[in-house]
């Protein structure tokens, strides 16, 4: 306790505790109170009177803390609220009887993007739809022409564009702003030994009509200066399995993969949807074949969705199923949502809920990111988890931390955003950048004013002087990063719609940007932790 400082405010306002718990119904409320009362109590403030009676001074501060947390007891709060009001204002007391700095609660919003779905948008059409012979294929040709003369799609049967002229195919793709390829074909059935069968998928379109295909999409994108056309694709998420022909000559070429990579080159914005074994929407799951489970351990889910839906690559059994309504309605809104560039899994589940477009929408929020985790929250209110969320963030801006890309915190009330900024890097913070405009700005005062009061200045003076000035100018222009590279962070985002949660997404993320794996996930690590820790404690008190 060296030099602890006690304001006699903080002992005054610390005597109405009571009646400060028990007026206010908002526990955020009383805990901005406590916070800002054991805030008073200061370390190395000189403008709060100094007592030298160190020990009757640290016998004073302890007495009124346990004051603090015997009212919490005694009030009329339900057991979380006083658990998460004593634990948080003993971390309050740690930080500031240790000398740290005292983390108050942030009150500006982070705000967060809401997305609707659609299944067509007028200002993204003509459509062009290219289909297979295949389940998927075959059930978006039906459910296009049930929507009638009111929206604007063209229908190109997948295998005639491996026989066509360049010519035709662009008549086919003339204005065209959307294409949806679900090329797949009749799927072969190979029996085993054993006399059960498993199906290898086909396309109907090859290699080859793939690359005319986009090329001739490239073509008519670089018509339109508005607006670049959208490519959406249907693929397979399950890895086949190499054939004995393979395994001799080289493996063979994987048709999702090479929509990406050429997407890629020709400039062109994709969202590849991956599906599992194709069923139908009434029909029984066959006895080889399973759903995936509803609770993912890096996804979860709140609710029994019937559909898993991740934008982050994981792998996929060659026994999971996804239903063919599911894969159908992922394309069409994939093809109006504004992400581009993505690749989503989706898989059906058990459960035999319904999904509805706000579903829809909650899923495709996912896109906008990526978001990378997701976990419900059962017994931890947002105020707790968020407060939570920041203390864990700020240890690791101090020096020491465990993390190898330092990082800039921006805390907020419902979350936070972590900005990677490594140290080799030309970033400069907000805080930084205005620090260097400053000093030169008021080196070119000076000089301006030196002008203005010795009136007459010497030819070599004054050559000196705007010397000078351009040094300055210069030196302030290198201190700006001429591009900045987006360096990657990640945005931990607590909301209550439609259910309580935390989500984790990525932000600050360019083409040219490197993931730092290792930093992320020790922090991803340290949120689960401090999420799993609150849920059971919080538990166990709700159910007591």
């Amino acid at each position: 306790y060296n030099k602890i400082y006690l304001s006699n405010e903080f002992i005054e306002n610390e005597n109405n505790i009571e009646t400060i718990i028990a007026n206010k119904n908002d526990v955020g409320e009383v805990l901005e109170y406590v916070t800002k009362a054991l805030s008073k109590v200061a370390p190395n403030n000189k403008d709060i009177e100094y007592n030298s009676d160190l020990n009757s001074q640290k016998q004073t501060i302890d007495q009124k803390f346990r004051d603090i947390l015997n009212n919490i007891k005694e009030s009329s709060l339900n057991d979380v609220d006083k658990s998460f009001l004593t634990s948080e204002s003993e971390a309050v007391y740690n930080s500031v009887t240790s000398g740290e700095t005292v983390f108050s609660p942030p009150k500006q919003l982070l705000l967060i993007p809401t997305f609707k779905t659609t299944i067509y948008k007028d200002d993204l059409a003509p459509v062009l739809l290219v289909y297979g012979k295949g389940d998927v294929g075959i059930k978006l040709k039906e459910i296009i022409q049930s929507l009638g003369k009111s929206v604007n799609f063209r229908l190109l049967e997948a295998s005639y564009i491996n026989i066509i002229n360049d010519s035709e195919l662009k008549y086919n793709l003339r204005d065209i702003k959307t294409v949806i390829i679900a090329a797949d074909d009749v799927p072969i059935e190979n029996k085993n030994w054993f006399g059960s069968s498993t199906y290898e998928r086909k396309y109907s379109l090859t290699s080859k009509g793939l690359k005319k295909l986009l090329n001739a999409v490239m073509d008519e994108d670089r018509k339109n200066s508005d607006k670049s056309i959208k490519v959406v694709w249907y693929g397979s998420a399950i890895k086949p399995s190499k054939s004995l022909g393979s395994l001799i000559i080289g493996d063979e070429s994987d048709i999702d993969s090479e929509f990406i990579l050429l997407s890629q080159q020709r400039g062109l914005g994709y969202t590849s949807i991956l599906a599992g074994n194709i069923i139908s929407d009434d029909g029984v799951v066959p006895k080889n074949l399973k759903n995936r489970k509803l609770f993912d351990t890096t996804i979860n889910q709140h609710r029994n969705s019937p559909i898993y839906f991740s934008p982050v690559k994981k792998i996929v059994e060659s026994n999971e199923v996804t239903r063919v309504s599911a894969v159908c309605q992922s394309l069409l809104r994939a093809s109006t949502f504004p992400n581009r560039n993505s690749t989503v899994i989706v898989l059906s589940t058990d459960s035999n809920e319904p999904i509805n477009d706000l579903d829809w929408d909650d899923e495709f929020s996912k896109l906008d990111g990526p978001e990378i985790r997701r976990y419900p929250l059962l017994y931890t209110s947002i105020k707790q988890i968020s407060l939570r969320v920041n203390r864990i963030l700020s240890d690791f801006t101090t020096k020491g931390s465990e993390l190898i890309t330092p990082i800039e915190l921006f805390s907020y009330s419902n979350g936070a955003r972590v900005k990677f900024v490594p140290k080799l890097s030309n970033y400069l913070s907000s805080t930084e950048e205005k620090k260097n405009e400053k000093i030169v700005e008021d080196e070119n005062l000076n000089i301006e004013k030196s002008k203005k009061v010795n009136r007459y200045i010497s030819p070599e003076e004054e050559k000196r002087l705007e010397a000078q000035l351009k040094s300055n100018d210069q030196a302030n222009e290198k201190s700006k990063p001429k591009s900045r590279k987006l360096e990657g962070g990640l945005e931990i985002i607590v909301d209550d719609i439609p259910y309580p949660r935390v989500r984790i997404r990525r932000f600050n993320v360019g083409p040219d940007t490197v993931i730092k794996e290792e930093s992320e996930n020790l922090i991803i690590k340290r949120i689960e932790n401090a999420i799993s820790s609150l849920e059971n404690s919080n538990k166990l008190l709700t159910l007591k």
